[in-house]
């Protein structure tokens, strides 16, 4: 799979913006509100999210666009606020026993030829955002199984749905 055309893809890093581009289809993350609203694939214009360190879950980031935060309860692939508090106090807040529904694991995929590429996993549900045939965005797992054995077997025509790269705005 090749990166997007466009600015070369990077590694992520702690306060940086980013545009997140699928690596199969030619589309980016983009966010549609602020509470409960979901994450969609554009083809036009793509949101710039920025990568903060989670303080709570060492290795684990935060993904914020519009100052509200990627979330999931497993499978669905939303952005959250709780009711327009300040990035600041988001995250120091977020101790919860969800807390893990914002937190995410940027893992490089070793499948690809240039290193640039990324799973995006939720911390909590194990579970990865998919661009799901390049239609919409949801959280996938196939019935459960570790994240280590989704990218060992992610190697099929579909693999691209699950990766993703990070371009700096």
């Amino acid at each position: 799979m090749a990166a997007p055309d466009g600015p070369e893809p990077v590694i992520p890093r702690n306060g940086m913006v980013y545009h997140i581009g699928n690596a199969r289809h030619p589309k980016f993350l983009t966010a549609v509100g602020m509470v409960g609203g979901p994450v969609k694939l554009s083809s036009g214009s793509p949101g710039e999210w920025t990568v903060r360190s989670c303080p709570h879950e060492v290795g684990t980031f935060y993904l914020e666009c519009n100052a509200a935060f990627l979330d999931t309860h497993g499978v669905d692939c939303n952005v959250w606020n709780n009711g327009g508090s300040s990035v600041r106090n988001l995250i120091d807040g977020n101790t919860s026993k969800h807390a893990g529904n914002l937190r995410w694991r940027l893992l490089s995929c070793p499948h690809s030829d240039d290193s640039k590429s990324f799973y995006i996993i939720n911390a909590r549900h194990g579970t990865f955002v998919d661009a799901d045939q390049g239609v919409a965005v949801k959280c996938w797992n196939n019935g459960g199984s570790s994240p280590e054995n989704i990218i060992s077997g992610n190697t099929s025509k579909w693999a691209g749905n699950l990766r993703w790269y990070f371009t700096e705005v």
